[in-house]
């Protein structure tokens, strides 16, 4: 399989559909990860039930913060993040997207990880048990905090890692993150939420840094937001190139299309502030100058 893998807000979602776009990968649909069983009928598999049923619960949640669609639109019918499949074994890093629990958090991060991952692997299998599958595209930015478990259970695994400006990600990720709590909880405290934020994601990039310094890194693939935004075909292509996936005729053509269709910012521009969240580029800089030092990450203006 191909993990996606990177801060959020990198690009990590336009690069997988763009991937599953091209052929030859299977990205698993939002309605088959949040209800993965049973096994999907390929002779229905575009009205199956269940997408009506995510299609409802999608609705509401946008009723309750119509905002997000501008952070992160999200479809039943469309490639999401696998690490929804997590939820089944009580061990998804998001956690925290819904409220302040650092308990749970404390105790995730002490927990082996490789369980839930061959968890992961037999929800994937339930999945492709009735419509053929040869290659997974996957994608989840937490990922990043478990790649040893995730590469124990999946040894030849293909990993994509996505780049922007931490200065410009981070206090995005606060806004998507405090936009969705609010529906959850009462939690009104966003400086604690900017800080929460901002380790976090600092742990997940030191423990794949960590992990890449004594690993293998041909099975790594990086990608720089800018290149992907400037050119999102040439960039799918030259993953296939990298990892020899096959491009077929008419590919380049069927993502202009796709491209045409879903055009960045659709629902509208997403607006936010550092100091929103008590963050200044400083304060993000100090925390993360290895990750930017280590794969010279410029500052955006």
């Amino acid at each position: 399989p191909i993990f996606i893998v990177g801060l959020p807000r990198t690009g990590t979602t336009i690069l997988q559909h763009l991937l599953a776009e091209a052929g030859g990968a299977r990205s698993p649909r939002m309605w088959e990860l949040l209800y993965p069983a049973p096994p999907p009928d390929p002779a229905r598999y575009d009205d199956d039930p269940r997408v009506a049923r995510v299609a409802r619960e999608l609705a509401q949640f946008h009723r309750l913060a119509p905002t997000t669609s501008k952070i992160h639109p999200l479809r039943a019918d469309a490639p999401d993040e696998c690490l929804m499949l997590f939820n089944h074994a009580f061990a998804n890093f998001t956690a925290h997207t819904f409220g302040h629990i650092p308990s749970y958090h404390d105790w995730l991060w002490r927990q082996d990880m490789a369980p839930a991952y061959r968890f992961h692997r037999v929800q994937l299998q339930v999945l492709q048990r009735r419509v053929a599958t040869t290659r997974w595209v996957l994608k989840a930015p937490q990922h990043m905090h478990a790649l040893d478990a995730l590469l124990a259970v999946y040894p030849d695994a293909c990993i994509i890692q996505t780049h922007r400006d931490p200065g410009k990600t981070i206090p995005s990720i606060c806004s998507l993150v405090g936009t969705t709590r609010q529906i959850y909880s009462r939690d009104r405290d966003m400086h604690r939420l900017g800080r929460r934020e901002l380790e976090f994601w600092a742990r997940g990039l030191d423990h794949a840094m960590a992990l890449r310094e004594r690993g293998d890194g041909s099975r790594f693939f990086d990608v720089r937001y800018q290149q992907l935004v400037a050119d999102p075909v040439g960039v799918t292509r030259r993953v296939h190139e990298h990892f020899e996936l096959p491009w077929r005729p008419g590919t380049e053509a069927r993502l202009e299309r796709f491209l045409s269709a879903y055009p960045q910012n659709a629902h509208g521009v997403h607006r936010y502030t550092a100091a929103r969240f008590g963050l200044t580029d400083d304060v993000i800089g100090a925390r993360l100058s290895r990750y930017r030092d280590a794969f010279s990450i410029a500052r955006e203006s």
